[in-house]
């Protein structure tokens, strides 16, 4: 992952694909764990795959889809705790995390769509739930991350995004 530039810049001049139509998912250390924002271009925040891929493309401008994973604990090495195993609860929530980054590519892929027709671009950094809850009265990507959601919840995994801190699970 650190050297991720080296296969992808080839193949994006390949295809004549400009970096900013290029939608990276990383690891976020900067963000609780299972939490999503959706970010377009930046810096790459001591993150070796995005330096990479910025220094292979000449240009940092591409989307991300940022998965927090959290800090980790005490003193223990960033890279080792990037590196390290999934605990058994991490492994339950994984499904569910990776259906969430796809809508959120699915949302990215729908903005940069608007944007190529003279639309609105990415904000500067999006969180996720945020922009899904906008698409949910629209019929739109929300709907699947809400299925998500209730899959969790349903099965006692995870957070539920549009649950109120404390609240109790809804009964199912």
């Amino acid at each position: 992952m650190n050297l991720s530039g080296d296969p992808i810049a080839p193949l994006a001049r390949a295809l004549g694909v400009a970096a900013d139509h290029i939608i990276v998912i990383h690891d976020e250390l900067d963000l609780p764990a299972n939490k999503i924002r959706l970010k377009q271009g930046g810096n790459e925040n001591g993150h070796n795959g995005l330096k990479s891929l910025a220094l292979a493309l000449g240009s940092a401008a591409f989307p991300r889809v940022r998965v927090g994973i959290g800090r980790p604990p005490g003193r223990m090495d960033p890279a080792d705790y990037v590196l390290k195993d999934f605990s058994s609860t991490e492994r339950k929530e994984l499904p569910f995390l990776v259906d969430d980054a796809a809508d959120a590519v699915e949302l990215v892929a729908g903005e940069r769509r608007e944007r190529d027709d003279g639309g609105p671009v990415l904000a500067q950094s999006v969180d996720l739930d945020e922009a899904l809850g906008d698409l949910v009265a629209l019929g739109d990507v929300g709907d699947q991350h809400l299925a998500g959601a209730e899959r969790r919840q349903v099965m006692g995994v995870g957070h539920d995004p549009h649950r109120a801190a404390g609240d109790p699970p809804a009964d199912g």
